[in-house]
């Protein structure tokens, strides 16, 4: 089985040499299981090369490159810090175009539901980031919305590409 290991290397308290510390691992299977599970679901998940906080920066500053309105960034793990509970490096950032939303949610009022788009940025247990989005074709599909009306919503697709330098 193959293994994605990440290590770090940090000097023990009160040592000067360095150690090699195993966080977690996943195998060439777990991610595969994982990425099937999310398609099933509807869900868009990509890998960022940068870190939590770099990536949430890329992202927020791709939604004003294009143009679009960013309304919130929800940080789950601050949140829950909040609570004396520990999470992951966990957010949630809202945003979308009314120019573009507004005309999709008068044909088809219950889009508001999945309307502003939100975009989770989330750092796994090996430190991996990860960016994860409902797909703008099953989300038009569940609204039986026209081939002509998805182009609005692959916007959010570019936004990402942008973010993580994938264009």
């Amino acid at each position: 089985m193959k293994v994605f290991p990440r290590t770090v290397v940090a000097p023990r308290p009160g040592c000067a040499s360095p150690r090699l510390e195993v966080l977690a691992v996943r195998s060439i299977e777990q991610v595969e299981a994982e990425m099937s599970n999310a398609e099933e679901r509807g869900l868009v998940v990509r890998p960022s090369r940068f870190g939590h906080g770099e990536t949430l920066r890329l992202l927020t500053a791709a939604i004003a490159h294009h143009g679009a309105t960013l309304f919130a960034v929800i940080d789950h793990a601050a949140n829950a810090a909040e609570v004396d509970l520990e999470l992951p490096p966990t957010a949630v950032v809202i945003f979308g175009n009314p120019a573009v939303g507004t005309p999709l949610m008068r044909g088809e009022p219950d889009l508001a539901l999945d309307l502003p788009s939100r975009v989770l940025v989330r750092e796994d247990a090996t430190g991996m980031v990860e960016v994860v989005y409902l797909d703008p074709a099953r989300l038009a599909e569940r609204h039986g919305l026209e081939s002509n009306q998805v182009k609005g919503l692959v916007g959010l697709t570019a936004i990402v590409d942008e973010a993580l330098g994938s264009r």
